[in-house]
């Protein structure tokens, strides 16, 4: 039987109030930290990527950025935010694709402090495995050929436990634990029009994102373009993005005639290819749309290319943005630290 937990992601989650007991909340409280610096974590299998970021006045600016292999990496940020005297800096942590399953669901139909209660044999149902999960969902912003639908995302419980270690040896203040999808859409620029957003790290699948005004309305993972970033000019120019031009149009199809809304008229990509304007004239052949490069709403020096900068770690620094405080511990009628 599948174990759920149906702790919300968004929240400070109570694994991490559980962990760091009320010594370490206390110290967190009143330590003096920065105000204008905050950190994002992206977590990936096969490396870990730090972004800090900081207010300088109407901007938002890179301060500095690290890619670690995963062991121990929260003694490796430790080391690095001490050098900076950045110890407590407020943090969001985003798991990359390959740590979660995304669902979409019916939403129950219950009162919304209930909902998360509901969807629990639902999502077990699926998933089918022995493993605990914890997992979060988001409202479809439109129905659904009539129904109302929740994005659900759910991972394993383990690994939450296991990025609440790091955090806690990191020594930083958690205000949230995210997802790539939900993160990826504060680099969005406001728009009332729908968005296809496409992004990809070096070597992994591109992730197709509708996005409007700020909501997700779908995602999707692209398979069979993780070598992408290995093709030349000529390569691109005979024809290799056409089946990434059928994956974009069909989703831009489920938007007009599923969601009822209509048609999109912009795409933009950060896709893990140095001939980026190559990327955009082909595309721009095949899809009946204006076709950008995603440009990052982030200030960095002329010595940074911030087309490779590790977009999930960034989206995850915006998202640190927002003051989300961290809940105190609580204790249970027994005595117990919850």
């Amino acid at each position: 039987t599948t174990e759920i937990y149906t702790l919300s992601l968004h929240d400070a989650l109570p694994i991490f109030t559980m962990h760091i007991g009320w010594r370490q909340y206390l110290k967190q409280k009143f330590r003096r930290v920065s105000k204008h610096h905050v950190l994002g974590v992206s977590v990936d299998a096969e490396s870990v990527s730090f972004c800090i970021v900081k207010r300088e006045q109407d901007s938002i600016v890179l301060v500095d950025e690290e890619t670690v292999t995963p062991e121990k990496w929260g003694e490796k940020l430790h080391t690095w935010l001490k050098e900076k005297n950045l110890l407590g800096i407020s943090t969001c942590v985003c798991m990359s694709h390959s740590w979660y399953n995304a669902l979409q669901l019916d939403r129950p139909n219950v009162e919304d402090n209930e909902v998360h209660g509901a969807l629990q044999w639902s999502v077990a149902e699926i998933l089918g495995s022995d493993k605990a999960y914890v997992f979060d969902y988001v409202d479809l912003p439109v129905p659904l050929a009539g129904t109302n639908k929740v994005n659900v995302f759910a991972l394993p419980r383990s690994v939450i436990a296991d990025v609440v270690s790091h955090i806690q040896f990191a020594d930083v203040t958690l205000k949230e634990i995210t997802t790539a999808e939900l993160a990826l859409c504060e680099l969005m620029p406001s728009m009332e029009s729908a968005t296809v957003l496409l992004t990809q790290e070096a070597g992994e699948e591109v992730v197709l994102n509708v996005v409007k005004d700020g909501n997700l309305y779908s995602s999707r993972r692209l398979k069979g373009f993780e070598n992408i970033g290995s093709f030349s000019q000529e390569e691109l120019e005979m024809g290799l993005l056409d089946n990434l031009g059928v994956q974009i149009q069909r989703s831009m199809d489920h938007f007009e005639s599923q969601l009822r809304q209509p048609p999109i008229r912009s795409v933009l990509f950060r896709l893990d290819s140095p001939h980026s304007t190559t990327v955009k004239m082909q595309l721009s052949q095949l899809i009946p749309a204006q076709i950008d490069q995603l440009i990052s709403p982030i200030q960095v020096s002329e010595d940074i290319d911030v087309y490779r900068l590790n977009l999930v770690s960034l989206s995850a620094a915006f998202c640190a943005l927002v003051p989300q405080p961290i809940a105190p511990p609580t204790m249970s009628t027994t005595g117990e630290l919850k």
